[in-house]
This record gives structure tokens, C-alpha cells and sequence, in this order.
């Protein structure tokens, strides 16, 4: 028996970077291990920009606010200030 993909998968930014938390979203979204998605998360946008957008300031704040959206191996991925979100685009 397959198991069907979520509809939406949503992760709390905790413990991890924000990169690690897209592709993981994305690695649910389409139901595969992200070494198979086709794609890496650099042929879409570059992860270390991603990560320091959306990282602690140099003063060890963080940031508050702020939204990127993108698409990526058939999902539409959102990341905010407090999650990551992705889609698969036939539902966005």
C-alpha cells in the first residue's frame, strides 16, 4: 500500500536551518528521499542566502517578519519567521 502524500506540510522552525527545513518539507510533499526529488534546492534559490535571510541577526535577535515564496519539484514552497510551508501546486 502507498501512502498518499499531505496536502500541506508545515514545519516549525526550530532546530534546524531554514534550507534543511525546505528541503525536508518538499522530501514530504512529494513523498520521496530529497537525494531523488530531480532537483536540488540550488537550481531554485541559493540555500545560504536563504539561511541569512531568515537566520538570527548579527546581535543574536531574530528576525521577525518576511516572506519568500517559491516553487520547486512540483510544490510551492513558503518560509516565513516562524515556518516553512510547502504545496503541492496542483493545490496552491
Amino acid at each position: 500500500m502507498t501512502t498518499k502524500p499531505p496536502d500541506t506540510v508545515r514545519l516549525s522552525r526550530a532546530d534546524a536551518t531554514v534550507s534543511e527545513l525546505v528541503v525536508e518539507a518538499i522530501s514530504i510533499c512529494v513523498g520521496a528521499e530529497p537525494t531523488d526529488l530531480g532537483v536540488t534546492l540550488y537550481d531554485v534559490v541559493d540555500p545560504d542566502a536563504l539561511d541569512r535571510l531568515f537566520g538570527v541577526q548579527t546581535d543574536g535577535t531574530p528576525r521577525v517578519g518576511g516572506q519568500v515564496t517559491f516553487s520547486i519539484a512540483d510544490c510551492t514552497v513558503e518560509v516565513t519567521d516562524e515556518t516553512v510551508s510547502a504545496t503541492p501546486n496542483q493545490l496552491a
